[in-house]
């Protein structure tokens, strides 16, 4: 978001109570609870803060500011914010009375730096032979899907994971807010557009996915599965593009399929439940876990292989990698019971 230096200074003034925050280079995430409650995640760690707002009415300044900067407007007939800083950070804000304890507000930041597969085994995120496995996984142009919670590192591992892709390849990254960067030479990035005026203007992930077809890519990264676009990803990757990525909220890998089984049924397409399984099945290799623990330490828990074949119309699963009782990333080959997705 550019901004003239005149709105640059206006919203730096209406920032100042959090300013000490936004330049605060290990700060992750700052969640405002009204205008005297301010939690801050520092270092994968969230504790409150001493900063304040000294009025509800500077909390309330600050949200329309923001807004306006951005074209949007933040009243009582629009009364959920979603937008971008100038630095690139992402902003929800929710007005009362829909927030009962004043406005509530996140803003999510995101580091400048884009940490390689090694830093990430230096950081224990995850082995030096997942790591390795993995790079062989991407080599043969495996697909995979790296499932985890909100802030677990989905999109740190994701981008680390691209740095093994080959520097020939077309890469197409598809977005809803651009958050991936991809250390490769020819990248791609798409981003999707929402409009609250016209709803014929607004450009989904599934048409850029459909776009993206047309645009020769060696892999496609879609950022996050969301929604019924799930059903277009599994359909890409089917059609001859493999070696692609995506990430999902979810708290298991048989968790992270029966969500994008549930999301591809959103798109309506009346595909028998067995024939998107198997589809499914066909389309995803691996699924990645990754975590947060309590201390903020972000670390791969479990790499499994999907089985291109159903057993009784459930997923099939071997455990490639997962935590020993001391909580090491250690190699398995034990096979998963079957699973099913939504039902």
């Amino acid at each position: 978001m550019a901004l003239s230096t005149a709105l640059q200074k206006s919203l730096q003034r209406f920032m100042a109570p959090i300013g000490p925050l936004i330049t605060d280079g290990a700060v992750s995430e700052i969640l405002i609870n009204g205008y005297r409650e301010i939690w801050v995640e520092r270092d994968g760690v969230l504790f409150r803060s001493d900063c304040a707002f000294p009025t509800p009415s500077a909390l309330d300044a600050m949200l329309v500011n923001i807004a306006q900067c951005c074209g949007k407007d933040f009243d009582q007939k629009n009364p959920i914010l979603e937008t971008r800083l100038p630095d690139g950070s992402r902003l929800e804000a929710v007005m009362p009375p829909l927030a009962q304890n004043g406005p509530t507000v996140s803003i999510r930041r995101f580091s400048k730096t884009r940490l390689t597969i090694n830093q990430l085994v230096e950081r224990k995120t995850l082995s030096a032979e997942a790591a390795f496995y993995l790079a062989k996984a991407v080599g043969r142009k495996a697909n995979l899907v790296i499932s985890g919670g909100t802030g677990s590192g989905k999109s740190s591992l994701l981008q680390a994971v691209a740095g093994f892709f080959d520097a020939r390849e077309r890469i197409v990254v598809l977005e809803d807010t651009h958050e991936i960067e991809i250390n490769r030479p020819h990248v791609v990035y798409l981003q999707s557009r929402a409009s609250t005026v016209d709803v014929a203007q607004s450009v989904g992930i599934r048409e850029l996915l459909r776009a993206t077809l047309r645009l020769r890519p060696d892999r496609i990264i879609v950022g996050e599965i969301r929604g019924a676009e799930a059903l277009d990803m599994i359909q890409a990757i089917t059609s001859g593009h493999g070696g692609s990525m995506t990430t999902v909220h979810a708290n298991s890998p048989v968790d992270a399929l029966a969500r994008i089984e549930t999301m591809a049924l959103m798109a309506q397409e009346e595909m028998p439940l067995h024939a998107l399984r198997s589809q499914i099945a066909s389309a995803v290799n691996f699924v990645v876990q990754i975590e947060r623990s309590r201390d903020g330490l972000r670390r791969v828990t479990e790499i499994v292989a999907v089985s291109r074949k159903l057993k009784d119309g459930n997923f099939v699963f071997r455990r490639v990698f997962a935590e020993d009782a001391q909580g090491v990333l250690v190699r398995r080959s034990a096979l998963a019971k079957p699973q099913g997705g939504s039902t």
